[in-house]
């Protein structure tokens, strides 16, 4: 048996026939003998697939010739179509069920009504001038963050993605708990990784910042 793999990704691309695109893939990926999930809307598509590893090339050779999905970052995994007990192709109303579909708006480039993504760097500046007002929320559901989570992530007791839109409009109504969830993250990420919780034991073996100048 050939090198078996499992590929996950998502495209988010205006797809102006998302019936024609399901079946499409279908007959694709029975062609190619592959098992998983797909999802396919307005808005693009969203699939893990499974099998022997030149047939998920194939496949990903393809999937990328649709007009907006040429760019699509295809993430793989150990594992094999077996992991999989059939093929589902599927269409739906959105890619993430936010139950809001009207509200997303998709071009080529990918959603252009969305929020602003900050590299490192800026979203440290943004800590320091900010401070306790900087919250961060973990996007995934409490099931989720069960089997991992980030040290000290702050994740809502939430099923699916549409109750995580609930906390985060309830969180911009009330600005004194978003400021109390903040402050206390904060401290718990002090308390595990600043040099006072773990090294300043070193500080009487170090020169002082005077004595060190030449």
């Amino acid at each position: 048996m050939d090198l078996q793999k499992i590929i996950l990704y998502y495209g988010f691309a205006p797809v102006a026939d998302p019936v024609a695109l399901k079946l499409w893939q279908k007959t694709l990926c029975e062609s190619l003998g592959l098992k998983g999930r797909i999802i396919v809307s307005p808005h693009g598509i969203n699939g893990t697939l499974g099998g022997d590893m030149m047939a998920l090339k194939k496949y990903v050779r393809q999937t990328r010739e649709y007009p907006g999905f040429g760019k699509i970052d295809f993430k793989w995994s150990d594992g094999t179509g077996e992991d999989f007990p059939r093929l589902s192709v599927k269409n739906r109303a959105e890619l993430v069920a936010f139950t809001t579909p009207d509200e997303i708006v998709v071009e080529k480039s990918g959603i252009t009504n969305g929020g602003k993504h900050l590299k490192p760097a800026q979203v440290n500046k943004l800590v320091e001038e900010r401070g306790d007002e900087v919250v961060f929320f973990d996007g995934r559901n409490s099931f989720e963050a069960r089997v991992g989570k980030f040290t000290n992530a702050v994740v809502p007791d939430v099923r699916t993605s549409h109750d995580f839109i609930a906390e985060i409009e309830a969180l911009l109504k009330s600005p004194e708990r978003c400021a109390s969830i903040g402050k206390a993250a904060r401290q718990k990420v002090l308390a595990r990784y600043s040099w006072e919780a773990h090294l300043s034991g070193m500080d009487q073996y170090l020169p002082s910042p005077d004595k060190a100048r030449p």
